[in-house]
């Protein structure tokens, strides 16, 4: 009778992950996220990356790693077949999916990577009887910065990949210093370490070990040390996919050693260790401007921080805010102490004023603190959502002074946005819990909700998005009506006033 056992999967691996090689040319873009600054400076000290060295045997380190792990595992003969299946078709040079052929920018990488190696990956990982869920373009709690991929294994996330095109991939490698680099938290750095940095605030605020930076044709692996004295990362030369099984090993053997809480072997950092200095690339850094006074400082940074990084930002329009502090000659510092939640604009955070900038009995100490960083081009999408946000804010200020309504708002209080060339920010008086479901309300409080409404409608102004979510009880005991970025100018005839789709939606 003949066997129902295949090959060991270990094996089976080192014989057959192969994955195809796509012709590659130069891709349309070439742009380089850069790292938040501000967001590094909450980062756990013990996770933050002070300095970055070369390990040449990360890869086999990952591949010795796995085959410990995975040690005489064996598949049935009809599991074997299917994972071969994961690899064989691809490689095939009649009737092959002609998506693979080019690979010339990231959207292809993405979807390369999505069609090969991480299907492969979530198929070993079942036969484990492990789950592999993908997650993409996320940040993690309470930051903005978005990595291209996360990788759960059984709800744990164990590594992260950021995809690339094949010829900014290969800039990057040549760009990688031989030796290493200390690692500055400062804005305006060179473009090796921005790559460098940007990877040490993913594995950071994300608390994992592991980052691919891939084109799926070449890699490049990150590995975080947290470390109470001294956190580092190391970083692999680039890998080709080219005819190799080492690269697929490595990264399963990342997300199993992960998931297993496995240790994989790393080489001490030798104390006489000599770095190597980056030499000036003009493309990574921007032209110096004059220094404009600032309105208003921002910092993520804990009071206790020795260095904390502030953000200086101009105020746009004061003509329909109210002032946070009666000295026009003094910025307001603003520290942002807590996440209150996401939307589509970006982070809002519960701020604290500095107790040298708060108005006494005028200004609370606390406020709403709604922000955008531009990191990424799409990034000014959401921009132009806070701003067309302020805009509403502006017009409700306007027409409180103009109808004497000062008393009982509709929404929260506007203290003004602020900008600079990265940033823009929004602050909003501070509200309670957003109402969950309008289920969750008694016939009173829903009558309320209406009226107010009703009386955003007569101020001239149509939500757009009025759902329980974007309600939010107030600590007087009250509602009040936020985020706007979806509003627009609206003049709602009396007569209409209980047909229109916004009303209708809160009734």
């Amino acid at each position: 009778m003949a066997s129902d056992q295949g090959k060991s999967l270990r094996d089976l691996l080192k014989e057959s992950a192969f994955f195809p090689f796509p012709r590659s040319g130069p891709s349309q873009s070439r742009n380089f996220t850069e790292p938040s600054i501000l967001e590094s400076s909450r980062l756990d000290p013990c996770w933050k990356a002070a300095i970055a060295i070369r390990d040449d045997g990360l890869i086999d380190a990952l591949c010795s790693t796995l085959d410990d792990i995975l040690d005489d595992t064996r598949l049935s003969a009809m599991e074997e077949a299917k994972l071969l299946n994961r690899f064989k078709p691809l490689l095939d040079e009649y009737g092959r999916d002609p998506i693979w052929e080019t690979n010339t920018s990231e959207a292809r990488t993405s979807t390369l990577l999505n069609m090969g190696v991480f299907q492969a990956a979530s198929f070993c990982l079942r036969a484990l009887d492990k789950k592999l869920n993908l997650v993409e373009q996320t940040s993690a709690k309470g930051y903005g910065s978005e990595i291209d991929f996360t990788f759960e294994v059984d709800t744990s996330v164990a590594v992260l990949a950021e995809a690339k095109a094949d010829d900014v991939l290969c800039e990057v490698a040549s760009l990688l210093p031989p030796n290493g680099i200390l690692l500055t938290w400062a804005p305006d750095r060179q473009l090796i370490e921005k790559v460098i940095l940007n990877a040490a605030l993913h594995m950071a605020s994300w608390r994992t070990e592991w980052l691919f930076l891939t084109s799926h044709n070449h890699w490049i692996i990150f590995r975080l040390h947290p470390d109470d004295e001294r956190p580092y990362v190391t970083y692999s030369p680039m890998l080709s996919m080219k005819d190799e099984t080492r690269l697929f090993r490595a990264f399963l053997g990342a997300l199993l050693a992960s998931a297993s809480k496995v240790v994989v072997p790393s080489p001490e950092v030798p104390k006489d260790i000599i770095l190597d200095e980056i030499t000036e690339d003009a493309r990574s850094r921007s032209e110096g401007s004059s220094e404009v006074p600032c309105a208003l400082k921002i910092t993520l940074a804990p009071p206790e921080s020795p260095e904390p990084y502030w953000v200086a930002l101009q105020q746009v329009d004061s003509t329909s805010s109210i002032a946070l502090t009666d000295n026009a000659n003094k910025p307001i510092c603003l520290r942002l102490t807590r996440p209150l939640g996401r939307g589509s604009t970006g982070l809002v955070y519960e701020g604290r004023l500095e107790e040298n900038t708060a108005q006494d009995n005028l200004t609370p100490r606390a406020v709403a603190v709604k922000y955008v960083e531009v990191l990424k081009t799409k990034d000014e999408s959401r921009r132009e959502r806070l701003r067309h946000e302020f805009g509403i804010y502006q017009v409700l200020e306007r027409a409180y002074s103009r109808f004497g309504k000062l008393s009982n708002r509709v929404a929260p209080q506007c203290f003004g946005m602020f900008e600079n060339d990265s940033f823009s920010v929004l602050i909003l008086e501070l509200q309670g819990d957003a109402v969950r479901d309008w289920r969750d309300l008694n016939e009173t409080e829903k009558e309320h909700v209406l009226e107010l409404a009703q009386e955003l409608h007569a101020l001239g102004v149509f939500h757009g998005d009025l759902e329980s979510r974007n309600v939010v009880r107030t600590i007087a005991g009250g509602f009040s009506i936020l985020d706007f970025n979806e509003s627009r100018r609206h003049n709602c005839k009396e007569k209409k006033l209980v047909k229109c789709y916004d009303l209708l939606l809160s009734a």
